[in-house]
């Protein structure tokens, strides 16, 4: 099972045929692993601690960090941070590259993903429509970049968790509706 102490990845053999013929082959390189919040699945326990592989997971040291442009800077940088004790990177505002997720699962650190919404320029007003995340006729947008994020990086072990929106965006009904869509398509 894939953990940051051993990031264990498996290579998964897709083969399609049309008519008994194979039309294409796909390579994808995966780890397996579980995710539980509540005690152990199954079990009696529910002390809301975080539990990777039914294991305890030690205290999360998270950084923010936008990756460079460069896949080869990007693994040393994460690699630099992990050795310095950095359990977790965060990347804000939008879904990054595959690459960028391939790399966290090779080297073991974990993600929290970040949907591309941004509305700290909006205005904080909690009003209907006073700014973006709580005006009605943006919640289809919302949900749809919600969705977007966790189906591009839903198969990449290092991603732990999900960030609805960029830091100082404001909260509101959007918000609300995208998180009872990841509810509902997570829990399939």
């Amino acid at each position: 099972l894939w953990n940051p102490d051993s990031p264990d990845m498996h290579t998964v053999l897709f083969r399609m045929q049309v008519e008994g013929r194979n039309t294409e082959f796909v390579a994808y390189r995966t780890g397996l692993r579980e995710v539980s919040m509540d005690g152990i699945p199954g079990g009696e326990q529910e002390d809301g601690t975080l539990y990777v592989n039914r294991e305890k997971v030690g205290r999360l040291t998270a950084a923010e960090y936008r990756p460079r442009s460069s896949e080869k800077e990007t693994e040393s940088d994460l690699r630099r941070m992990k050795e310095s004790g950095t359990s977790m990177v965060w990347v804000p505002y939008h879904p990054q590259p595959d690459w960028f997720y391939s790399l966290c699962d090779r080297i073991g650190i974990y993600v929290c993903n970040s949907a591309d919404i941004n509305t700290r320029n909006g205005g904080a007003a909690r009003t209907k429509g006073g700014n973006p995340s709580n005006d009605p006729k943006w919640a289809d947008a919302y949900v749809d970049r919600a969705l977007t994020m966790y189906q591009t990086s839903k198969n990449h072990p290092s991603v732990l968790m999900f960030s609805l929106a960029g830091p100082g965006s404001s909260n509101g009904y959007n918000l609300y509706e995208s998180y009872l869509a990841l509810i509902r398509v997570d829990s399939r």
